[in-house]
């Protein structure tokens, strides 16, 4: 299973979507995993972010209910004929819809309570999981399903307090993609390339959100300069001994002046260059590496502790660089979850 996309929202910001709609926020208050987590609190108007293009039809987000909408709430879909979609009512239940027919509803989920959903559609076979049970009338049989830009919120014009967390799309097994969760690594240190013409380095791209006001800057000598840095490790961010990796997204800010530059990483002594052409504006850019990059071999804690991330330039005209951030996609190892992760009401043995 290949992880196309995911966020956390821990860029303090909406950076890593495509566009945002209405008044949804970011704050570190309530949140499932990490610093941050998507607020939606509407008074009879929607709050939701678009992911983009939807390339797999495997889903995964947190969600938690501080008030239930006033009305029926989309709070997960994607546009196109017979789309899927997730459905909030104003009981809690969550119904899930294969264009306008009810394939399944939930049982009521509990006020401020984290829970996860899931869904994989694979062919026609659509499975949709809460908190990682197969919902009842799944698998579902769909047919004439057309899609493309995925939104995650509040896409109704209700009120409501939700907050969402944890969004994952991946490639369609026909299987729940797992509990997999996000943190945050922001450059530490120094890593084992500073070529640009600031010397302040890794202090000037370590801020969350991202800051312009402060930058890394390539004076565009045409030849490759290179500015890398160690991140955070593991422990540092809150991954515990055994949790899996799964994913990093690597992120940096650019602007460049019409150059040659990009994404360069350094991997177990060898350098990976990813050129990007951002333009002259500030601008996120960022590249996926579902295994550890770009070597067809899994993740390891060890791989990630010694992995190291920045920009490069080998044109002649300038290049700023402002922040950069590593994003790690992770299976927390932990078997059983605390007591208020399944609710008694919804049948589950607690321990």
């Amino acid at each position: 299973m290949a992880i196309t996309f995911f966020s956390g929202f821990e860029t303090g910001d909406f950076s890593e979507f495509s566009s945002i709609s209405g008044s949804p926020t970011v704050q570190g208050t309530i949140k499932n995993t990490g610093s941050y987590a998507m607020r939606c609190n509407t008074d009879a108007t929607w709050a939701y972010v678009y992911s983009g293009n939807l390339y797999a039809w495997a889903i995964s987000f947190y969600i938690q209910v501080n008030t239930a909408p006033n009305a029926l709430a989309v709070v997960f879909g994607a546009t196109g004929t017979n789309a899927l979609s997730v459905r909030l009512e104003t009981d809690r239940t969550l119904k899930f819809y294969a264009g306008e027919t009810v394939a399944s509803t939930s049982s009521p989920m509990d006020l401020g309570t984290w829970y996860r959903v899931s869904f994989d559609l694979k062919g026609t076979s659509w499975n949709a999981w809460l908190n990682g049970s197969l919902l009842s009338g799944f698998p579902y049989t769909t047919s004439g399903i057309t899609y493309s830009n995925g939104y995650l919120g509040i896409k109704t014009a209700v009120t409501a307090d939700l907050y969402f967390d944890d969004y994952i799309e991946g490639d369609a097994t026909g299987n729940d993609l797992g509990d997999i969760r996000v943190l945050r690594a922001s450059p530490n240190a120094a890593g084992q390339y500073a070529e640009f013409d600031t010397i302040s380095g890794y202090t000037n791209c370590d801020e969350v959100p991202a800051s312009d006001a402060d930058y890394v800057d390539d004076s565009g000598v045409e030849a490759l300069h290179r500015e890398c840095y160690n991140l955070q490790n593991c422990a540092t961010i809150g991954l515990g001994g055994s949790d899996t990796i799964k994913a990093v997204n690597v992120w940096i800010r650019l602007y460049d002046n019409n150059t040659l530059q990009g994404i360069i990483v350094r991997d177990n002594s060898v350098d990976y260059k990813t050129m990007k052409a951002v333009g002259k504006a500030y601008k996120w850019t960022n590249v996926l590496y579902d295994t550890n990059a770009p070597r067809a071999s899994a993740w390891t804690q060890a791989i990630f502790d010694a992995f190291q991330s920045g920009g490069y330039s080998e044109g002649k005209n300038d290049v700023y660089m402002s922040c950069v951030m590593d994003m790690v996609a992770f299976i927390p190892a932990v078997a059983p979850p605390p007591a208020a992760y399944f609710p008694r009401s919804h049948g589950y043995i607690i321990g």
